[in-house]
């Protein structure tokens, strides 16, 4: 009613009825095989009972990385979760302009190893040189596997994945002038990649839970021997 105030309109609502000091049970895997469980003390809704799952995997965030991860494990066989605060082609990938280096070597000559140099010297020697190795080595792959995927890369005239100069990229190691490597859609490459890979992620059943919070093993009081600092579920 009109004549009300705010607060007593709000004080007037159905709210839930929320049990400050209720617990439950929290049901966890240690080491794959050994189950323990827990008790949690929480504010927990009456209204809403919390559930719990099993999955054999959980990624967090459905991102690029998160969706890719997701269906591959999901394609591997494993009851997979995907857990995100957004739905997942709203994810921050989709604002992504740029493209992908990946020496494909459409436009010129080009050599995965030229790719690792620059990538080294790019992070002044200080990025992983082992996980730099693996990715400059995959990336053409990674590219081919995303145009079978149905990504709408653009193109050259004769039908090959046009790539484009970038900044920090070079041909034989710095000496060789500049490279044009990058992979692209126009300039929307985040947004065509997140969508490509959500359209690939739906068939597979793979969970999309909300509003993830991360469980750490402090709270999981059972555990014995006590394990060392990481993660043991979520809550979503």
């Amino acid at each position: 009613p009109s004549g009300l105030s705010r607060e007593s309109q709000l004080s007037s609502l159905d709210w839930p009825t929320v049990l400050q000091t209720g617990t439950r049970g929290f049901h966890f895997t240690v080491d794959g095989n050994k189950r323990a469980s827990a008790k949690v003390s929480d504010s927990i809704s009456a209204q809403y009972p919390v559930v719990d799952h099993e999955f054999d995997a959980v990624v967090v965030g459905a991102g690029g990385a998160g969706l890719r991860a997701a269906f591959g494990l999901s394609e591997a066989g494993f009851n997979t979760a995907c857990v995100t605060k957004l739905f997942p082609i709203r994810s921050h990938t989709v604002a992504v302009q740029g493209g992908i280096n990946a020496a494909l070597g459409n436009m010129e000559e080009d050599n995965w190893r030229w790719h690792f140099y620059d990538t080294v010297k790019g992070s002044n020697w200080l990025g992983d040189q082992d996980a730099i190795h693996y990715m400059t080595e995959q990336a053409p792959a990674a590219v081919v596997e995303l145009e079978n995927y149905g990504m709408p890369f653009s193109r050259t005239e004769d039908g090959k994945i046009y790539q484009r100069a970038f900044g920090g990229q070079s041909l034989k190691f710095g000496k060789g002038g500049q490279a044009h490597r990058c992979c692209c859609v126009a300039d929307r490459t985040g947004h065509s990649l997140l969508h490509t890979l959500y359209g690939r992620v739906r068939p597979p059943p793979t969970a999309f839970p909300m509003l993830p919070r991360l469980v750490p093993n402090s709270w999981a009081q059972a555990v014995h021997p006590p394990q060392p600092p990481k993660v043991l579920g979520l809550e979503a």
